[in-house]
Order: structure tokens, then sequence, then C-alpha cells
């Protein structure tokens, strides 16, 4: 991340510019980052529950977000090769965000 801020504040001008912008105008620099993969022992939002309906169905309840990925219909099919039931129909996600 310390190469990508320091190339940012190099191409655009930053050293040159903080401080000498007219009064209510400015430049600044702003990063985030996001954890993924092996989260080293930090809980991340990846955890589910299983609830056993009434009828029979089963229903995946997880904090993990379906962003274009598939996660939803992930879980759905590692919950039913886990318990040994059909994901059509009878599976359920629902996310608790």
């Amino acid at each position: 991340m310390t190469e990508t801020i320091v190339k940012a504040a190099e191409a655009s001008g930053w050293k040159e510019k903080w401080g000498k912008l007219p009064p209510f105008h400015g430049i600044g620099i702003g990063c985030n980052s996001v954890q993924t993969g092996f989260p080293m022992g930090i809980r991340g939002g990846s955890e589910a529950f299983i609830k056993f309906n009434e009828d029979g169905g089963v229903t995946v309840i997880s904090g993990v977000v379906d962003n274009g990925q598939g996660n939803e219909n992930m879980l759905v099919q590692i919950t039913a090769e886990e318990l040994g039931v059909l994901p059509e129909g009878r599976t359920a996600y629902h996310s608790r965000h």
C-alpha cells in the first residue's frame, strides 16, 4: 500500500500543491484496504449458521455478502453437499446484513 500512496502523491503533484491552494481548496490522499483470503485468526464475515426447517428444508444464515461472485450459491452448494441434501428449492440463503 505504501508504494501505491507514494505513486499517487507523485502523479498528483501532492507535495507541490499541499498548503498552496486557495482558501477552501485542498488536496489529500485517502486509502482503504480489505482483508481477503485466510483470516490469520481475525474473524471476518465468513461464518454460517444452518437452520433445519420444519418442512425438512435447510436455511443458511451468514454474513457473507453476495458481491456478484456467486457467494450465495456457493454457500447453498457447500451446505447441500455437506448435509447430503439437494440444493434446488429446499436450501435457502439469508444474509445477516
